[in-house]
């Protein structure tokens, strides 16, 4: 959790920093660059892998 929040920090600091240099793009891009990193981030993290007794129920001995 903490590497996504300086992630999406990183983010908004890119954002900012773009935006300060003036590069004429839409300053709505620029508000929508955290949300786009942070996603792309989660898609490259792929799919977790389940624990091997998911879904057996459970039996007390």
């Amino acid at each position: 959790a903490l590497a996504a929040c300086l992630l999406f920090g990183a983010g908004e600091a890119l954002a900012f920093r773009a935006q300060a240099l003036g590069t004429g793009l839409n300053p709505y891009y620029y508000l929508m660059l955290p949300y786009v990193v942070t996603l792309m981030a989660v898609a490259a993290m792929g799919r977790a892998v389940e624990p091997r007794d998911v879904g057996k129920p459970y039996a007390r001995r």
